[in-house]
């Protein structure tokens, strides 16, 4: 089989996505809006029409006795900025041998190596934030915020580079036709670089940045890690009767984990051209960490069937994990599960139903501490006298154990029509509890950091529907389509912490919401103190949540979101013409979620900068914003909270629907694979990312509600923000398989 792909992808519409901000120039003294990539020629040194390649190429065969499949392949991808790349190559080898008649070997080998050069949020960065008054900013920086595009391309190289083996062997014994038992090793390494790189720059770049900035710095972070398997598990199955069977396993596995990491940096390189480390002047350090886990866990499971139409299975499992504390034992996973096939039963007489299955399960999993949470850990510092002494870090806790969590699913599959429809359905109810937080130690203790602890409860429960149909099936026409649901109602049961835990500017965990929820003040209703500009803060009063208004302090602060979806969908159709031509298309959403407006915010302050400048009408102007009884909302939020107060005007309902993908397949006739030496070909032209359907962020074009900007969720403080994230890249491919 070979397959190749040849296509472009592009950001659609850059300006259109970029904010327009407004200011003062200082050239003119006038309010003057600003998007810089209006002007194509900026848009063309921020971003490019970028190619994407894939070649793959895979052959197997062999006989009863050894089999084999060999396979090779290479991902060429340019990203939309210059900055970016990435170029990956793969390949696989499998091979299986039978030795005896109830023997059978398996081997497998795999490698893999990527090249990739990260992009970076700044030369887009400056074109968000760029505004009006940037156009007088010396030297000339056309109006971007810091710097131009061109010099954060030549002066920021962020790079990706791995090696990653894995290999395998498993041996399947059957001495008995009713016992089979199964050996498996699995060992897989990688090694990667992560490497960032800042050039000292020339004086054309220099002259954007301070003299430290523009003598650049290097970081390189070296990482082996090594993952090793071992697992055997036997398995005897026996027909208690002619209508019960019976099928009894038993196992065990050995999980480890290894990682070693070398980190080193330093700053300001003495001349152009230098690169290494060892090069720099100043702040010159390195890290060396090594970080070892291992689990072992073993399993029983008893599963009994009855006329191959109800089948019930029960199992436990227990884990040791060596990042567990002293004082805690085993931890127990138990499971219970039962499938019906109901259709097959006798009273059954629906004939519209092909097959209706009922199930149901229980059962439980967790999730170990990371490595050392559990220890007493010290650190080193520099001494009074000027020497290396030792000062305590973390309590540690000897009765630390996992995340435990429970689930009950219930559901039931159904086939009609001669399986022209499909129906899947399920209900889950899950419940995480001894979730691992780092709890504040108090100084008394002697340890000034935190001490993990297993502590609350957070409940998810929701419903899954799957539903296929196939609408028109004949030799000159088809036609089916899928439709995909799934619903999230996720809380905070128990919190095991007094008050609540914040986590961001808006983001905390509270009792009662979801997970990272969002909360900011709401002000209802504010009047000047006759005669004066000021606030009357006695009057001042804020929604309550509850369709009334209180008094706005600090309990005014009020649920408005939460960062995750509480519905995900998506829905599928495609068209058959004859027996070759095939249009596939896909729509996809999430409904629910909210997202914090950065930029939004960010142009408030800006105008704030510009108060002097306006006049009394120009206030009920302003982008972004509500007034009442002739004061502007956020003036309020300001003056009672704050600049925290304000961020209620820009908590906005997230959910949306995007046209995902179209394409179109066609199956070639016989001729025309054979006249390139194959049986078989298939051609795809496919486009993704076509449009947004539907937003509730219409009212802000230039946001994508889809997007969010990873470092909006650095340390796990979850506030979900757009900033300058590029939104998902529109693409069109030309994909090419053959098979002989």
């Amino acid at each position: 089989n070979y397959t190749t792909r040849q296509g472009v992808q592009w950001f659609q519409d850059p300006a259109g996505h970029t904010p327009t901000n407004w200011g003062v120039n200082p050239n003119t003294g006038n309010i003057e809006t600003l998007n810089i990539l209006e002007n194509q020629a900026e848009s063309d040194l921020m971003f490019r029409n970028a190619r994407t390649q894939y070649y793959g190429i895979d052959v197997s065969g062999g006989s009863d006795a050894f089999r084999y499949f060999v396979s090779a392949s290479a991902a060429l991808d340019d990203g939309v900025t210059f900055n970016n790349e990435a170029d990956r190559y793969n390949g696989r080898l499998n091979l299986t041998s039978r030795p005896a008649e109830d023997l059978v070997i398996s081997a497998n080998a795999g490698i893999g190596v990527s090249r990739i050069d990260l992009p970076t949020d700044y030369p887009y960065e400056e074109a968000v934030y760029a505004g009006p008054a940037d156009l007088a900013r010396t030297p000339d920086r056309r109006g971007y915020r810091r710097a131009t595009p061109e010099s954060r391309y030549a002066k920021e190289h962020n790079s990706l580079n791995a090696e990653r083996m894995s290999a395998g062997i498993t041996a399947t014994h059957t001495p008995f036709e009713w016992f089979t038992q199964k050996m498996t090793f699995g060992l897989d390494l990688t090694n990667q670089v992560e490497d960032q790189f800042n050039e000292f720059l020339s004086p054309e770049f220099a002259q954007f940045y301070s003299a430290n900035d523009a003598a650049g710095s290097r970081r390189t972070n070296r990482q082996a890690v090594i993952y090793s398997t071992f697992d055997y598990a036997a398995t005897g199955t026996r027909s208690l009767t002619d209508n019960f069977a019976s099928t009894t396993s038993a196992g065990f596995q050995v999980y480890t984990k290894s990682i070693r990491d070398l980190t080193g940096s330093g700053s300001r390189f003495p001349a152009i051209g230098l690169s290494a480390i060892t090069a720099t002047g100043t702040s010159v350090t390195a890290t060396d960490e090594l970080v070892e886990n291992n689990t072992v866990g073993v399993y029983l499971q008893q599963m009994v069937g009855w006329k191959d139409r109800l089948f019930v299975t029960a199992a436990v499992r227990a884990d040791d994990n060596s990042s567990f504390g002293e004082d805690f034992d085993l931890v127990y996973y138990p499971k219970l599960s039962a499938s019906w096939v109901v259709s097959e039963e006798s009273f059954w007489g629906l004939d519209v139903f092909d097959q209706f299955r009922l199930r149901a399960a229980y059962g439980e999993s967790g999730q170990q501490p990371d490595a050392f949470s559990a220890l007493r850990s010290y650190t080193t510092r520099v001494s009074a006298v000027g020497g290396a002494t030792v000062t305590p870090d973390s309590p540690g806790n000897s009765g630390l154990g996992p995340e435990r969590g429970v689930e009950i699913e219930t559901g039931f599959d159904a086939s009609l029509f001669s399986g022209r429809l499909t129906l899947d359905f399920t209900y889950y109810d899950q419940k995480t509890k001894d979730a691992i937080v780092a709890r504040p130690t108090a100084p008394s203790e002697g340890f000034g950091g935190s001490q993990f602890v297993n502590i609350g409860e957070i409940s998810n429960k929701g419903i899954e529907v799957g539903l296929g149909a196939q609408i028109i099936d004949n030799s000159s026409f088809g036609w089916d389509m899928n439709l995909n649901m799934a619903t999230n109602k996720n809380r905070i049961t128990e919190l095991g912490l007094p008050g609540n835990v914040e986590l961001g500017w808006t983001t905390r965990h509270q009792e009662g919401f979801p997970v990272g929820s969002m909360f900011a003040p709401e002000v209802n209703f504010a009047e000047f103190i006759p005669g004066t500009e000021e606030i009357n803060r006695d009057t001042m009063r804020c929604n309550d949540g509850d369709g009334g208004q209180i008094k706005c302090d600090t309990d005014a602060w009020i649920y408005q979101g939460h960062p995750d979806p509480s519905v995900e969908g998506s829905f599928s159709t495609s068209v058959r013409i004859g027996e070759r031509l095939t249009l596939s298309t896909l729509i996809q959403g999430k409904l629910g979620q909210s997202k914090y407006d950065l930029q939004a915010w960010w142009r408030y302050a800006a105008w704030q900068q510009t108060e002097l400048n306006l006049k009394p009408l120009e206030v009920a102007a302003r982008p972004g914003g509500v007034g009442d009884g002739g004061i502007y909302i956020n003036e309020i939020a300001e003056a009672q909270f704050g600049a925290s107060g304000e961020f209620a005007l820009w908590i906005n309902d997230a959910s949306f629907i995007r046209w995902r993908e179209l394409s179109l397949n066609y199956l070639m006739p016989a001729s025309w694979a054979g006249a390139i030496g194959a049986s078989r070909g298939t051609i795809n032209i496919a486009t993704r990312n076509l449009g947004m359907i539907w937003t509730k962020w219409q009212e802000y074009p230039h946001h994508d509600p889809e997007v969010i900007d990873p470092t909006s969720t650095f340390s796990g403080n979850r506030e979900p923000q757009q900033d300058t994230a590029i939104p998902p890249l529109t693409s069109l491919t030309l994909t090419v398989r053959l098979s002989r």
